[in-house]
């Protein structure tokens, strides 16, 4: 069983960025044009090695070292174990593709601000103003 690993959001951000733009780029140069939840799932299809459509923490780490070509330089073992540890919250030993893309997802809404602060009013109608104003030039088009 990998070792548990706390990480801050902040450096799990870094670490999801880097492996979506490797899996990105890995489908890319194989003629694949897709999303990222795409991509995740092709992914987890060819590393699923007995068909349990469930994943080890191995099978991820390999994946991430020779499919994506992402190196000790780039995302270290503490920053896999650190990923792995937020996203197998039920301590299965196992992800399957859809606990990775929604831990993927919160990962990246958790930087979010919360617009419906009480200090971030302005802010919620500023955005509520553009969202309208694009609605309303889109609809006249």
């Amino acid at each position: 069983r990998p070792r548990h690993v706390e990480l801050p959001l902040a450096r799990l951000r870094i670490v999801c960025r880097k492996i979506e733009r490797k899996l990105t780029e890995e489908y890319r140069r194989r003629g694949i044009h897709g999303e990222i939840a795409g991509n995740v799932k092709r992914l987890f299809q060819e590393i699923d090695a007995d068909g349990s459509d469930r994943v080890t923490f191995s099978e991820l780490d390999e994946a991430i070292r020779e499919r994506l070509r992402l190196d000790e330089t780039a995302v270290t073992r503490e920053d896999v174990l650190g990923l792995w540890t937020h996203i197998d919250s039920d301590k299965s030993g196992a992800l399957t593709c859809d606990e990775f893309q929604q831990a993927l997802y919160a990962i990246h809404v958790d930087a979010w601000p919360d617009l419906l602060a009480e200090d971030k009013e302005d802010a919620l109608q500023r955005a509520l103003g553009a969202l309208n104003a694009a609605a309303e030039k889109w609809h006249q088009a």
